[in-house]
């Protein structure tokens, strides 16, 4: 049976029904949306909570460390860490290099990260060093000197020796120059100046003097008898190298004077000074001027050659009492006195000294 609106209530249940399950569902699928929107808002703010807690504090916004610092640990930058764990970091840093470098930091906390970032800024604040063998150097007109030998060093503290250049280069950096008015044939003092630039530009200058005396006049009396007490029959060559032993002495010259001694680490004495120098090149010399006056051979005044061991007497005996190096040029290296220490002497003034007269040359 139908009704007046044309359907039956059986239908009308079925569309009543439907209508409750879409709507039910519709309700669900709102709640499921509601809960997500909800759940992820949480999960943001607490997730946003968490960074915004992770946090550390660095003792200065730029630290400054020297140039060549070695073992250089970056977390000594750290002044602590209010929150959370550190990571990872950045490990090293060049501080043969000047100049900004940034570091890294990470936080952890609940696999939520947060970095943060110092500076460190390289310098270099260590000028070159300049070491000279004597402050003063002093010489008679006519004797021909190279500048150069005087000084011990140029070195920088982190990169080493410092090499020379003959001429001023457009960047100033990694060398070091030598100006001079020296003039070996006008008496007067003269004034030898090294600057020296080392790899970052850090500048350093110093001076020696060298003082030229005039050569004095030849004394109208020579005393023959100096010379003719010095008898050898040997002419022939020495048995080491004697270039090697003359470079050698020169390159004592500024050690200080110790008696007995016989090493750069002590200091020598004047015979002391001739054993080491032929020890260095393998030739033993007995300590002692005695003895030295009998080692090698004899060789006669005339004969004379770099290289020889010249001794000296101040007795009127003729007993040595005092040893020296010949190293052509008319000069000798010697163990002077304990205020002068290892020195170069004239020799033709020796020879004219009324102090001092030559007893023997050895040839080794």
């Amino acid at each position: 049976m139908k009704s007046k609106l044309g359907s039956t209530p059986i239908v009308d249940k079925k569309k009543r029904a439907y209508k409750r399950i879409n709507l039910a569902g519709n309700i669900l699928f709102i709640l499921i949306g509601v809960s997500t929107i909800a759940f992820n808002i949480y999960d943001t703010y607490k997730k946003t909570t968490i960074y915004k807690k992770l946090n550390m504090n660095f003792l200065a916004a730029r630290t400054v460390i020297e140039y060549g610092t070695k073992d250089f640990d970056v977390r000594e930058l750290v002044e602590n860490v209010e929150e959370g764990v550190i990571r990872d970091y950045t490990k090293t840093i060049d501080t043969y290099e000047v100049g900004v470098k940034e570091v890294t930091f990470e936080l952890v906390n609940q696999d939520i990260v947060k970095t943060f970032t110092t500076q460190i800024e390289v310098v270099d604040t260590k000028a070159p060093i300049i070491e000279f063998k004597n402050g003063t150097v002093s010489m008679y007109t006519g004797t021909n000197y190279d500048v150069k030998s005087n000084i011990k060093s140029v070195r920088d503290e982190v990169d080493g020796e410092i090499a020379y250049s003959s001429t001023t280069k457009e960047e100033a950096k990694d060398y070091y120059t030598i100006r001079s008015n020296f003039n070996k044939s006008k008496a007067g003092t003269y004034t030898v100046t090294v600057t020296a630039f080392d790899k970052n530009g850090n500048k350093t200058e110093s001076s020696y003097n060298i003082k030229v005396a005039n050569k004095p006049a030849p004394k109208k009396k020579v005393t023959v008898a100096k010379q003719t007490r010095v008898t050898g029959t040997y002419k022939g060559p020495s048995s080491v190298d004697t270039s090697s032993v003359v470079a050698t002495a020169r390159s004592l010259v500024g050690y200080r004077y110790v008696r007995n001694g016989a090493s750069p680490s002590t200091g020598f004495d004047c015979s002391g000074l001739v054993t080491y120098v032929f020890g260095v090149h393998g030739k033993y010399v007995p300590h002692g001027t005695y003895a030295q006056a009998k080692a090698g051979q004899g060789v006669a005044r005339e004969n004379l050659q770099p290289g020889d061991i010249i001794l000296w007497s101040f007795s009127k005996n003729g007993q040595p009492g005092h040893s020296s190096i010949y190293v052509g040029g008319d000069t000798i290296v010697h163990a002077a006195t304990p205020q002068k220490g290892v020195i170069t002497s004239s020799l033709s003034m020796y020879e004219r000294s009324s102090a001092v007269r030559m007893v023997a040359i050895r040839r080794i």
